[in-house]
């Protein structure tokens, strides 16, 4: 019997380490996970930080196409033309951490997310200052390693 070189064999299953699992499953959070997770830190540290509110999504809890979610949708639409009024800009960063030589506006990503056109132009903007640092980063652990960086 001659084997084939071409022929297709069954990948072989191996079996994953505890640390592989860990990551895989780190990788899969979301971007509202890994800011929780920054919060906590920051938390615990004591250090000073603000929520920016471009990140807030008004939630809803009704189901999709009900005369409550229409109403809540209207009301969010209303909240978020106020706020545009006042001040809100796109591409603000999610969390702003005052250190002491530096404001640190964080935008945070889960592990897959990928920066918009204006959290870009935004960076250009805050990294042209000399007081301020606007910072992209994939994941709170990388975002720790960051704050500590500054402090």
């Amino acid at each position: 019997m001659t084997l084939n070189p071409f022929k297709k064999r069954p990948a072989k299953k191996v079996a994953m380490t505890s640390k592989e699992y860990r990551e895989q499953e780190y990788n899969k959070k979301s971007e509202a996970w890994h800011q929780e997770q920054l919060i906590y830190w920051l938390d615990k540290r004591g250090i000073y930080y603000e929520l920016s509110l471009s990140g807030i999504f008004l939630p809803n809890t009704a189901k999709k196409g009900s005369q409550a979610f229409r109403i809540q949708a209207t009301a969010n639409a209303k909240v978020m033309m106020k706020m545009k009024k006042q001040g809100l800009n796109k591409g603000i960063s999610d969390l702003k951490v005052y250190l002491k030589n530096i404001e640190l506006n964080i935008e945070l990503k889960s592990m897959s997310g990928k920066a918009s056109p204006e959290q870009l132009k935004v960076q250009k903007i805050i990294n042209k200052t000399s007081y301020a640092k606007y910072e992209i980063v994939k994941g709170y652990l990388n975002a720790i390693e960051l704050v500590e960086k500054y402090l």
